[in-house]
């Protein structure tokens, strides 16, 4: 690290540190709830699991509760009441002020079919917690981990591990092992939509550290973070999906897109437009390198020969999604109150529109989602579900956009990557009523609104240094 840097570089990763409407003792304490979904990130869907007989516990049910005590500690310690969390939850950012709408809604349509909860209560559970985890945000918001040396080295450390075993796991002699179990996978078990677009968020991260942020650093972290992004790059292609390939180019694309902004509204010599125009041409040989001549490149291909007619190896993925979604929108559009406030929690409206046999198969039971989080969301609470959902999507992607420009720590930046990312194989997935995906999306929720909101604080909060 060069000395004397600037006043904006030297406050890059002590931005977070501002304005925070609670504070936990500095250098003692790290939210659990960024620890978890930093796990979570790491480990995926076989880090997920708790394994107690015959309850669907998951590592992010006790993440949750853990917060909740840690921010309810930190609010009696700094002296915050009900008053001010109040004006958190009704003047805070539009972003958060929409995720608990949802996280309400839910709330409320969870009691309103309070019959359908009492004749299968943890079928019901399982269908709802997945919305419930949207008080993360909430949480994250109020007690967000601070920018820094050990955050930042936490960050680096949860992705270099998750790129690490998935490389290595199917080396390991063995593998994949019966035991040690954490629940219903076996440890280091990929899912491709999810890991791969965690390898992607991990790639878009390393670029916003190398052509974004400024941050000064020495060749040797350089060419550390280069060797990061081929890693994580190479792993992609290991994993033939198309989802993940698809929100790891979106992320790419958005740090490209925002550091092409920032070089070009400059006042840039001949040799920052050469900069920018080899890591154009470079992002766009990657991207083509990938979609040509790499399993979820071919994926991809053929997915869009198969809308096109063609019968193609991934046509009858296509064609079970198509079928899926029509039937589940029939079923509930052909019902007024359906179509109003949905079929609520613990009704299998996947079984009852007729499109379970299509999803189900020897490797999947009891599929409860029809692969599409926004259809799911509308099934479930309804056309105010599905707007709101979709609402928190758009405003998420927007307010990373935002803040990624403003070059926030790299925590933050991460959440930024999350928010971009995950919303796509949430599309083709289920992503966002997983554990492993629900906890990190929310958690990067309220990490992006509470960077977002120390630049210009919507109301005055209490703020004791400890």
């Amino acid at each position: 690290m060069s000395k004397g840097p600037p006043t904006e570089l030297a406050a890059l990763d002590r931005a977070d540190e501002t304005a925070h409407p609670l504070r936990l003792p500095p250098g003692k304490t790290l939210p659990v709830l960024a620890v978890g979904a930093l796990y979570l990130l790491a480990t995926g869907r076989w880090g997920s699991y708790v394994a107690v007989p015959g309850l669907p516990i998951y590592i992010s049910d006790v993440v949750v509760a853990a917060a909740v005590l840690q921010t309810v500690r930190a609010a009696r310690r700094e002296g915050t009441g009900a008053a001010d969390l109040r004006k958190v939850m009704t003047q805070g950012p539009l972003l958060l002020l929409l995720t608990l709408s949802l996280l309400v809604w839910a709330g409320v349509r969870f009691l309103l079919g309070i019959v359908d909860v009492l004749e299968q209560p943890l079928v019901a559970l399982r269908d709802v917690v997945p919305y419930a985890y949207a008080v993360a945000a909430l949480l994250a918001f109020l007690v967000p981990i601070k920018g820094g040396s050990l955050a930042r080295r936490l960050v680096y450390t949860a992705l270099t591990f998750h790129a690490g075993w998935l490389l290595l796991a199917n080396h390991l002699p063995g593998w994949p092992w019966a035991r040690p179990l954490l629940g219903g996978a076996p440890i280091f078990t990929p899912r491709s939509d999810f890991d791969s677009a965690v390898l992607g968020v991990a790639v878009a991260l390393a670029l916003y550290d190398l052509l974004v942020s400024g941050r000064p650093r020495r060749p040797l972290s350089s060419v550390l973070l280069l060797g990061f992004v081929a890693a994580n790059l190479y792993a992609i292609t290991t994993l033939p999906t198309r989802a993940g390939f698809m929100a790891g180019v979106l992320a790419g694309l958005v740090v490209v897109c925002i550091w092409g902004a920032r070089v070009g509204s400059g006042s840039a010599g001949r040799g920052l437009h050469l900069r920018r125009l080899v890591v154009l041409v470079a992002a766009g040989a990657v991207v083509t390198t990938g979609v040509l001549f790499t399993p979820p490149g071919h994926r991809l291909v053929d997915g869009i020969r198969g809308l096109q007619g063609e019968q193609t190896q991934a046509s009858g993925t296509i064609e079970v999604r198509q079928f899926v979604w029509g039937s589940v929108w029939d079923y509930v559009t052909a019902d007024a109150t359906r179509t109003a406030v949905g079929v609520g929690f613990g009704p299998d409206f996947i079984q009852s529109s007729g499109s379970s046999y299509a999803l189900e198969g020897t490797e999947y039971k009891d599929v409860r989602s029809p692969h599409n989080y926004l259809l799911g969301t509308f099934a479930r609470l309804g056309l105010g579900g599905a707007l709101l959902a979709a609402l928190v999507i758009v405003a998420g992607f927007v307010a990373a956009v935002r803040e990624l420009a403003r070059r926030p720590s790299t925590v933050t930046a991460l959440a930024c990557m999350v928010l971009v990312a995950l919303p796509v194989t949430a599309m083709l997935g289920v992503i966002l009523e997983s554990p492993f995906g629900a906890l990190p999306y929310f958690w990067a929720i309220g990490q992006v609104t509470r960077s977002a909101w120390r630049v210009a604080p919507v109301m005055p909060m209490q703020d004791r240094s400890t």
